[in-house]
């Protein structure tokens, strides 16, 4: 009887983390939508807990085992926000995109610079705008150190694929690390501004990891 227990308690325990790794295989099927409905359902129960909690505590016989019962399902739900963050957004979705050589976008006799320069003397002629358009990027290239060199970075950014590639993608990781971090101070207090933080976070990555993309297409 003892044997077929422990035989029945393994079973569960294998099942149970098959179905932890199951999108870790990977299998292929994702829904990116449900994530996102998961990640706001999170965040509410967590909202919920952090509001038992105040109102248990300022009670005058206060109920301590239903406080720590609210504080357990608070930090239970933090961790998996946190898990939906890490183990599929960030290890599954989300696409790693290297920095394009700066050196080759800043020598002048790049082909792309050559016809940059091409396009400022002719617009110095005919006064066309996106020719001089054109120039202002290469002085930006050149000139990034600066205050005005940075500025003047995103004409170039927005006009080349690689860059504009690389920028998604470090905005998706500073998001997503955003919401990992208010999801650890969730954990660590009962201030309701973490929800807040959280909400406009989470809001904030969804038009960032559907942008460009049609209603209903898989990323």
């Amino acid at each position: 009887m003892r044997r077929n227990i422990l035989l029945a308690l393994l079973f569960i325990g294998i099942m149970a983390g098959s179905a932890f790794a199951h999108c870790q295989i990977p299998c292929g099927i994702y829904d990116d939508h449900m994530r996102f409905a998961m990640m706001r359902e999170e965040i509410k129960t967590i909202e919920k807990s952090m509001n038992e909690i105040n109102t248990l505590s300022m009670e005058k016989d206060k109920n301590f085992n239903q406080i720590v019962r609210w504080v357990m399902n608070k930090d239970e739900h933090a961790d998996a926000l946190s898990n939906i963050v890490t183990y599929y957004f960030m290890t599954q979705r989300i696409t790693p995109v290297e920095m394009p050589d700066m050196t080759k976008m800043m020598n002048m006799k790049d082909t792309k610079g050559m016809k940059g320069m091409e396009g400022a003397k002719d617009a110095k002629d005919t006064q066309d705008t996106k020719n001089a358009k054109d120039m202002k990027c290469m002085q930006g290239m050149e000139g990034m150190k600066s205050t005005e060199g940075a500025k003047d970075m995103k004409c170039m950014m927005m006009d080349n694929p690689e860059m504009k590639a690389h920028h998604d993608y470090m905005n998706k990781l500073k998001l997503l690390h955003q919401i990992l971090i208010y999801s650890m101070k969730a954990k660590q207090t009962t201030d309701l501004q973490y929800i807040d933080k959280l909400n406009q976070a989470v809001d904030a990555f969804e038009k960032a990891y559907f942008a460009g993309q049609e209603e209903g297409h898989e990323h």
